[in-house]
C-alpha cells in the first residue's frame, strides 16, 4: 500500500490487508519472567504520525512489542520506484506503535509487514 501525504495516511488503514506477526511480547509486572511463548500480534492501523519534529511512518499494534527484540526484520518500507528505504523503525513509548521516521511529504511510500 503506498502512503502519500496526511490526507493518504489516514485512510491507509481501510485499505491496507491487516497482517500478523509472530513475536515475543514483553513481560509486565503481573507477568512471570519465565520463558513465555510465541503469541500473534495484529497490525491495527498504519498511518502517518510526527515524531522528532518531522514526519514518520507508523504502524500500530494490538499488544505491546518487546523493546529487546529487532523488530526491523518483521518490516520494510519502499519507494513507488520499489527501491527500499534506509532507515530504521523506532518503537515508541507505549511500545505497541513502531515509527519510521524522517520521511519526505508528498512522497509515495509501500510498508510490508
Amino acid at each position: 500500500m503506498f502512503v502519500q501525504g496526511r490526507s493518504a495516511a489516514r485512510v491507509i488503514h481501510w485499505l491496507f490487508f491487516l497482517a500478523f506477526l509472530s513475536i515475543t511480547p514483553a513481560t509486565t509486572a503481573t507477568q512471570s519472567a519465565a520463558p513465555t511463548t510465541e503469541q500473534a500480534f495484529q497490525v491495527l492501523d498504519i498511518a502517518e504520525h510526527s515524531h522528532d519534529g518531522g514526519g514518520a511512518l507508523a504502524v500500530v499494534f494490538s499488544s505491546a512489542l518487546d523493546p529487546t527484540r529487532d523488530n526491523d526484520r518483521f518490516l520494510n518500507v519502499t519507494r513507488k520506484d520499489g527501491k527500499l528505504v534506509d532507515g530504521a523503525w523506532v518503537l515508541s513509548k507505549s511500545r505497541r506503535i513502531l515509527l519510521f521516521p524522517h520521511v519526505n511529504p508528498n512522497t509515495d511510500y509501500k510498508i510490508t509487514v
